[in-house]
């Protein structure tokens, strides 16, 4: 990792893999994610093969097995036909191997993305209410077990988001990504957690940053395979205005100099709700600013690990929002 380009904003909690070193240079009283923070990431560019754009983050899919299952009372059935899964999983693993992020089209249900959407905004404002009660300031950085500050606007949500709507099967054991984080993890895979970023009208755009540094093995000068993978599925269709997310593909694999493209430009995929993006956890990426008069951004997503790999820092555990019942 070139420690000349980059700096630790928090420290990763690398325990199971030895490294704790990460954990301890912690900084208190910042909001950034437990991340590596990067000041120049042209200067980490890979150009992986046979890439060329955005659109080619994308991988073709085919519909999910089965016959579709009506809706019973409301509900939305897990079975339904119209669901999407990647059609090739070796070539979305060898996109990821060259780019660090791929995306494909779910089409989760419209009726599930908006039950969600309307839960998240409910709880949403309950932790508004909560803050206001606890004279919390918005424009100061605040970490609570259910929702940390990431900059200005961006709230990272984990409070009741294994509740209501989030618990139907295509959140969990039916998820349309599950086959690839598999493919890409082994079957031995776990979920640490899920939550929702939430991006408000006047957001900060964030510094360029990885969720996890490369130094699991200090000393090992090789590219290793995934150890850790995060899901992004909007619940809003996201353009500019709406602060979406930017990725430099192939600097997961960029923690030495030697070799590096200088340059090219980042990636933006399209966002659109109920579709998704898988991207490795030591990829270098940011989310830009919320430019919009009254539009909100929600972003789901959840976090896939190897068994041994555990990041416990983004979150504190002795701090409650919400007082006990």
């Amino acid at each position: 990792f070139p420690s000349a380009n980059c700096r630790l904003c928090r420290g990763v909690n690398m325990a199971a893999a030895g490294n704790q070193e990460l954990a301890s240079r912690a900084s208190e009283g910042s909001d950034e994610e437990a991340a590596v923070i990067v000041d120049s990431p042209s200067a980490l560019r890979r150009r992986p093969r046979d890439f060329v754009g955005s659109t080619d983050l994308f991988v073709a899919t085919t519909a999910t097995a089965g016959p579709a299952a009506a809706d019973h009372d409301g509900e939305v059935a897990a079975d339904r036909d119209d669901v999407r899964q990647v059609a090739d999983l070796d070539f979305a693993a060898e996109l990821f191997d060259h780019t660090g992020v791929i995306g494909f089209d779910a089409s989760l249900p419209p009726v599930l993305i908006e039950r969600c959407r309307r839960h998240v905004f409910e709880v949403l404002a309950d932790i508004d209410e909560q803050l206001a009660k606890r004279n919390q300031s918005l424009d100061e950085p605040f970490r609570f077990n259910e929702v940390c500050r990431r900059r200005l606007g961006r709230y990272d949500v984990r409070c009741r988001m294994d509740q209501g709507p989030f618990l139907h099967p295509l959140w969990n054991g039916k998820a349309p990504w599950l086959p690839v984080v598999r493919r890409l993890l082994g079957e031995g895979c776990r979920r640490l957690w899920t939550g929702v970023v939430v991006n408000r009208p006047g957001s900060d755009t964030q510094m360029w940053h990885r969720d996890g540094a490369h130094e699991l093995f200090p000393g090992l000068a090789t590219h290793l395979p995934p150890h850790c993978i995060s899901v992004f599925v909007p619940l809003v269709d996201v353009d500019e205005r709406l602060g979406p997310t930017q990725f430099f593909p192939g600097t997961h694999k960029a923690w030495r100099s030697q070799g590096l493209d200088e340059g090219y430009p980042p990636a933006c995929p399209d966002q659109l709700a109920g579709s998704c993006i898988l991207f490795d956890y030591r990829l270098v990426h940011r989310g830009t600013g919320n430019t919009s008069v009254d539009g909100v951004r929600p972003m789901y997503y959840a976090v896939y690990a190897r068994s041994w790999f555990n990041d416990a820092v983004n979150f504190p555990t002795d701090n409650p929002l919400f007082e006990a019942t």
